[in-house]
């Protein structure tokens, strides 16, 4: 099962009815479902993009995301110019009141011209032109600070407690997680932490705007290869910069994120790799614990389909 499927996607035809409900200027010549995780995303006549939102008790409200929605709608004005030569989404609607066919809110926005580089097989050729465009998008949302993002309100942790976040995290784990985990798995997870941990005094985050889902599923290709456009702003938050790296590493390699810091404008600290390597491996934990909060096998599977391709990858140890 594919991620997008965890949580049933938005039916076709509930998008098509809502959007006729909502907008019925726009004539619906042509509605695709194009994924998504927390939401559905459905295109329309190639000229718009349209996001439902996944409403799920004690999860994700109605209230989350409508805050959601208005939040995206004040950053997508905001990056805009920040983010040149690169771009982010264009939100056009934002329709926060219910109708008949779906009682929550939708938002809308232009469509994009371009691939997901999570549906592209990426050649090594391609490699070496996307990594330094990679580097240099993450190096100008890097470089927006919180002052930029007036009126918006946003933390910014201290790097001291980015590292008692990691110690929080193991134990959260150990309490709530790890018996949903394999012996082996368990103690492949044991031996992780405690060998990334033990040396946490050492490391030193640097703390920036991260994208906190930064991944080919929400990078856009353009056709000519001379810019990236970045999706999916829900998890924008200030924390470690490595973040933002730990799925290219984890995925493409060394080779790949080095070409990537080689366009990145910011000195990195001398455990780099190490970390990011630590916030790769510990993925699948996410599914599991989703999988227990909402009784949803389907998470857990998902989650150890990841994992064993982690234990499998010597590399990681």
């Amino acid at each position: 099962m594919s991620e997008d499927k965890l949580i049933t996607p938005i039916p076709i035809d509930i998008a098509r009815k809502t959007i006729k409900e909502r907008l019925p200027q726009i004539k619906i010549n042509s509605i695709r479902y194009l994924g998504g995780g927390s939401h559905s995303v459905f295109s329309i006549n190639k000229e718009y993009v349209f996001r439902f939102p996944k409403i799920i008790e004690g999860v994700y409200s109605i209230e989350d995301a409508t805050n959601t929605f208005i939040k995206e709608q004040q950053l997508c004005s905001i990056l805009k110019s920040k983010l040149l030569p690169h771009s982010t989404v264009t939100q056009l609607y934002c329709l926060l009141r219910p109708s008949k066919s779906f009682n929550a809110p939708i938002a809308g926005y232009s469509y994009i011209a371009g691939t997901s580089l999570g549906h592209l097989p990426i050649s090594d050729d391609q490699k070496i032109i996307l990594a330094p465009l990679l580097g240099d998008i993450l190096g100008k949302l890097h470089s927006i600070t919180r002052d930029n993002l007036q009126p918006l309100s946003f933390t910014q942790p201290r790097p001291e407690e980015i590292i008692n976040k990691w110690h929080q995290n193991y134990k959260n784990n150990q309490k709530n997680t790890f018996h949903l985990l394999e012996k082996a798995e368990r103690d492949w997870f044991n031996d992780l932490y405690k060998t990334f941990l033990i040396n946490s005094s050492k490391h030193k985050p640097n703390i920036v705007l991260t994208h906190g889902d930064f991944d080919p599923t929400n990078v856009m290709a353009s056709g000519d290869d001379t810019h990236l456009t970045m999706i999916d702003l829900d998890d924008l938050s200030f924390s470690d910069s490595v973040g933002d790296f730990c799925i290219w590493l984890g995925e493409y390699g060394r080779d790949f994120v080095q070409q990537m810091l080689n366009k990145y404008p910011f000195e990195v600290d001398g455990r780099f790799f190490e970390r990011a390597m630590f916030y790769y491996s510990r993925i699948p934990l996410l599914y599991f614990s989703m999988g227990k909060k909402l009784n949803n096998i389907n998470f857990i599977n998902f989650g150890r389909r990841l994992l064993q391709k982690r234990m499998a990858n010597k590399s990681l140890r």
